[in-house]
């Protein structure tokens, strides 16, 4: 039995692009889990949020215009992009607020502290 060189190729590249895809989800996740561990608590309220027609795992992506409350410094302007279960879709309404963890290495980026932004355990 013969195998394509074609066939060969095709498997070896889909193999790759599952092993990156798996290790990228990976190192989000642990990200993630370093920064509910050693992030910085904060508030964030909700400017504007608006759909930017992506859907990951029937969860809209919302372009969201924050501002950042963290105790002891000023309040800051912060635009993200963010993937937000369709649950919690109405917390983004203007004037939301939601509580949140700042990564201590870049303050521009953070995880939602709130039940619905948890992993399962």
């Amino acid at each position: 039995m013969e195998i394509e060189p074609a066939f060969a190729v095709a498997v070896i590249v889909t193999v790759l692009i599952f092993a990156f895809l798996g290790y990228e989800t990976l190192r989000s996740r642990r990200n993630d889990e370093r920064i509910r561990t050693t992030g910085r608590p904060a508030t964030v309220v909700v400017v504007s949020a608006t759909q930017t027609g992506t859907w990951i795992n029937n969860n809209p992506e919302l372009a969201l215009k924050l501002k950042v409350r963290e105790e002891g410094t000023a309040e800051r302007d912060l635009a993200v992009e963010a993937v937000v279960p369709v649950q919690a879709a109405a917390l983004f309404l203007p004037g939301g607020v939601l509580r949140v963890r700042l990564d201590p290495q870049n303050p521009d980026t953070f995880v939602f502290d709130e039940p619905w932004a948890r992993p399962p355990e």
